[in-house]
């Protein structure tokens, strides 16, 4: 076991990046590693210990109208237990989340469309800086950070400007961060029925052309090549989802357990 590590991870992207499995629903031999991890609370800023279904979702209201006065805001889960589960386990160290995710949400360019813009006034320069101020405050080292964006459903069929609008997205970020924090992207999964399987598949094989490497969840293999981002990992997966009114739109329980085992490998 490697020892004395302070990771920190970031997590961005829409709905499936905040997960939606219920909380009701963690194993409780999650519940002591997740409450063993801190989490900024984006309510006050804070770093808090992670309470599963208290502040994980991950979601903040003056970016999106949800209905809190029925406490669906922090009753939802997603892979931020089941990875800190194991980069605890593995490092025997003190895991920092910092997430910050918007359902519904999709990609433009970094100032003239898309949900996630830079420039002066902007979600993403406040977005970034609140993570290094984070990251400087709980004594994270850069080696030890990383960010998973988990983002796609919104801007299927936009292969071309998609790929150019996430390159320039991070790039963005790091000069913000001002370091080259390694990007993990999570692809989306063809058990998803909301959307043309055709697209799905397109918008998957764009996904993994991004990163210099590309791991296989499927199959559990790793494939090296020219990435078109630079320090940028793509897990491919094929995850299940859950069976809402009909239609499988969201990763369920096995899924996002499946996905965070991806991302540790």
């Amino acid at each position: 076991m490697v020892k004395n590590k302070n990771i920190g991870y970031i997590i961005h992207g829409q709905s499936n990046g905040a997960g939606n499995v219920n909380a009701s629903e963690i194993d409780s031999s999650l519940k002591p590693f997740s409450e063993n991890c801190n989490i900024l609370n984006l309510e006050n800023g804070k770093a808090e210990t992670l309470k599963v279904g208290i502040n994980s979702f991950g979601v903040p209201e003056e970016y999106y109208n949800f209905n809190r006065s029925s406490g669906s805001i922090g009753l939802r889960y997603g892979v931020e237990v089941e990875l800190s589960k194991q980069l605890k386990e593995h490092y025997n160290s003190t895991i920092n989340i910092f997430k910050y995710t918007w359902p519904g949400s999709g990609l433009g360019s970094l100032s003239n469309g898309g949900d996630w813009k830079f420039g002066t006034g902007n979600l993403m320069p406040k977005v970034a800086v609140e993570y290094a101020n984070y990251k400087s405050k709980l004594k994270i080292n850069e080696n030890e950070s990383f960010l998973i964006w988990i983002q796609g459903e919104t801007n299927i069929g936009q292969e071309v400007t998609y790929k150019t609008n996430l390159k320039a997205w991070i790039d963005a970020y790091r000069v913000v961060l001002g370091f080259d924090i390694p990007l993990i992207v999570v692809s989306l999964s063809t058990q998803q029925t909301n959307m043309n399987a055709t697209l799905i598949n397109n918008f998957k094989a764009m996904q993994n052309t991004l990163g210099s490497w590309v791991y296989d969840n499927t199959n559990g293999t790793f494939t090296s090549q020219t990435g078109f981002i630079d320090n940028c990992y793509v897990l491919s997966q094929n995850e299940p989802c859950q069976n809402e009114s009909g239609v499988l739109i969201h990763y369920s329980k096995i899924g996002i357990t499946n996905i965070a085992n991806g991302i540790f490998q």
